[in-house]
């Protein structure tokens, strides 16, 4: 794609469980054009790894994670 800055090897495969599949296939139910739904599950497949959830992953990230409040203090919440 040259919009985007491809940054995976072409050449790994990859693998999905049967109901990764599964689950992937029933997303584009609703595409009629058979090349675009063609299209749609090979970017679901080659970005597999962004929606696996039977890893835990955790950000690592420099960004210090500040919600500006101008004068005003933080608002507060008790978790449910």
């Amino acid at each position: 794609d040259p919009y985007t800055n491809d940054k995976f090897d072409n050449d790994k495969s990859i693998l999905l469980s049967p109901s990764g599949e599964q689950h992937f296939n029933s997303l584009g139910t609703h595409i009629k054009c058979q090349q675009q739904l063609a299209e749609l599950k090979a970017v679901l497949i080659k970005h597999s790894s962004l929606f696996d959830t039977s890893k835990t992953t955790i950000a690592e990230t420099s960004t210090p994670h500040v919600i500006c409040t101008g004068d005003n203090p933080p608002t507060t919440s008790r978790s449910y």
